[in-house]
C-alpha cells in the first residue's frame, strides 16, 4: 500500500496512470513505427545516395592512377591519354582525343 500511495496509484489517481502509460505507449508505437518507415524509404530510393557510401568509393579508388586504363576518342577510337569532352548534336557527352579536336569544332559542338 504504501507503494501505490507514493505513486498516486489508488483510488481516483489509478485510472488517470493508466490513461497517460497508455498515451505513452501508442506514442512510442507511433514513434518507432514512423522512424523504421523513413529509414526503410532511405534505402529503397534509387535516387538518394549515401555520401558515407561516397566517400568509401573515393577512398578506395584514390590509390588507382586515371592512367592505368586510358579512355578512348570517341571519334577514332583510339586509346588517348587527355580527352576533351564536347557535347553532340543529340545531347550525348564525347570524349575527343588531340587528333579529333579539329573535326569537334568543324561540327560545331560546345565543349563541356
Amino acid at each position: 500500500m504504501e507503494l501505490a500511495d507514493a505513486f498516486g496509484i489508488g483510488g481516483e489517481g489509478g485510472a488517470m496512470w493508466v490513461a497517460v502509460i497508455a498515451a505513452a505507449i501508442v506514442v512510442l508505437i507511433i514513434a518507432g513505427a514512423t522512424f523504421r518507415r523513413r529509414r526503410r524509404t532511405r534505402a529503397g530510393n534509387p535516387k538518394l545516395v549515401s555520401l558515407e557510401e561516397v566517400r568509401r568509393a573515393k577512398r578506395r579508388s584514390a590509390g588507382r592512377s586515371p592512367e592505368a586504363k586510358p579512355q578512348h576518342c570517341s571519334l577514332c577510337r583510339r586509346p588517348a591519354g587527355r580527352l576533351s569532352f564536347y557535347v553532340d548534336e543529340r545531347g550525348g557527352t564525347i570524349g575527343v582525343c588531340r587528333a579529333c579536336k579539329p573535326k569537334a569544332e568543324a561540327r560545331d559542338l560546345d565543349r563541356l
